[in-house]
């Protein structure tokens, strides 16, 4: 192997491993188009986890800390769906899709027990390591 194969090769051995994206933990912080709500969610590349760890409500200054682990329906990193419920008789089925290549995530609620169109918002974001 010659010297720009080496080069070459070291490049490449440095820049996949030292990528977090493709493994290990990151803080994904984001904030809903209209700067009303912000969320945190701890993600684990690795593991396909994430844990909903921190919201606010930036009208009121109200914070909820669920440490919840998201259910995960599909995991093609970096494209992530999750699912779950909410409400107060857990009527209402709810949609994320991650998108961590342009840090992005929207949401979408789906009420199953009124005649109530869905509701849904859009979140930018950014990740840190």
């Amino acid at each position: 192997m010659n010297w720009k194969h080496s080069i070459l090769l070291f490049y490449a051995i440095y820049f996949l491993f030292s990528n977090p994206s493709y493994g290990g933990e990151f803080i994904f912080s984001c904030v809903n188009d209209e700067k009303t709500f912000a969320t945190t969610y701890l993600v684990d590349n690795s593991r396909e986890i994430i844990i909903h760890k921190t919201s606010k409500n930036l009208r009121n200054n109200q914070n909820y800390y669920p440490d919840r682990y998201q259910n995960i329906i599909l995991w093609n990193y970096p494209i992530v769906l999750t699912m779950s419920r909410s409400g107060p008789k857990k009527d209402i089925i709810n949609f994320k899709v991650f998108n961590f290549e342009i840090e992005t995530y929207s949401q979408s609620g789906h009420y199953t027990t009124e005649e109530q169109k869905p509701d849904s918002q859009w979140f930018e974001c950014v990740s840190s390591y």
